[in-house]
This record gives structure tokens, sequence and C-alpha cells, in this order.
């Protein structure tokens, strides 16, 4: 992998993480103390956007862009180890069936999201 390459993952990388956070802090201060929306609004919009970076630029045509969207912008902005660990704190907190509620509204809704991203950008395989 080339130099400029590392580059703009770690550059979109960085600008995933700021948005992320700014999500976060954006629908905290919308919805007060409430359950973790950033995460939950990261991973699914996040989720959404891979499909679409993955319909419109497929892996035949992988290059800088695609990487860094992919693994650096979303791989920072989707935040999927704050949502496990967001699990885990419900879990020890005895919270069960909101950590199961979690878990399965972040693999539902990410899934259709992701599906309709790849839709929205005309995947049709």
């Amino acid at each position: 992998m080339r130099g400029m390459t590392w580059f703009w993952i770690a550059s979109a990388g960085a600008l995933g993480a700021v948005l992320r956070y700014a999500l976060g802090e954006l629908l905290a201060a919308l919805a007060g103390a409430t359950p973790p929306l950033g995460a939950f609004a990261a991973n699914v919009l996040g989720c959404f956007l891979f499909g679409l970076v993955t319909g419109l630029i497929p892996a035949e045509n992988a290059g800088p862009l695609r990487v860094a969207l992919l693994v650096g912008f979303l791989g920072s902005f989707t935040t999927f180890s704050t949502y496990v660990g967001d699990v885990v704190q419900l879990v020890q907190a005895g919270r069960l069936a909101a950590a199961a509620g979690w878990v399965a509204a972040h693999n539902g809704l990410g899934l259709l999201a992701l599906l309709a991203g790849a839709g929205a950008a005309g995947l049709t395989r």
C-alpha cells in the first residue's frame, strides 16, 4: 500500500471520529440523558453509508478513495466498540432486556440500512 493511501485512511479516520463525537453530542443535547443514541445513530447511518459506498465504488475499482471511506471514515464513525461497551454496561447494570433490545436494534436496523444504502446506490447483485 502506498504512503498516500495511509495518509488518506488516517485523515478520513480523524474526520469520522470527530463527526461521530459531534453526532453524539448533538443527540445528547436534543434527547437529554437517554440511552446511548449517538452510537446507535452512528452505527445505523454508518451501515447505510457503507452500503452506499460499496455500491457506488465496486471492489474492482477499489483505490485510495474507497479504502479511505470504508476503513478510515466509516471505521472510526460507526463506533462498533462503543456499541459493544454500551451493551456490556447495560448487562453489568442488570438491564438484560435493554441490552438485548440494543443488540437487536443495532444489528437489525444496521442490516436494513446497509441494504438500503446498497439499493440507493443501484447495487442489484
